[in-house]
């Protein structure tokens, strides 16, 4: 499965409490900053990959029809 708005992603304080309960405020925190960090670069990366793919077919589809 892909990353998209079908995935079900749980509220980030509760994954966190989930994963730490007794850890500290500021480590959960921290740990909740870096997954999300973490979210986002992935899914910035998933975007970039797929919106190349389109502008090589924009490209190639002007390409052809100035030939």
């Amino acid at each position: 499965m892909g990353i998209g708005n079908s995935t079900v992603v749980p509220s980030r304080e509760v994954a966190a409490a989930v994963a730490t309960p007794r850890a500290p405020e500021a480590e959960r925190r921290a740990s909740t900053a870096r997954q999300l960090h973490s979210d986002v670069t992935t899914r910035a990366w998933v975007r970039k990959r797929e919106w190349g793919w389109a502008w090589q077919a924009v490209v190639a589809y002007f390409a052809g029809a100035e030939a």
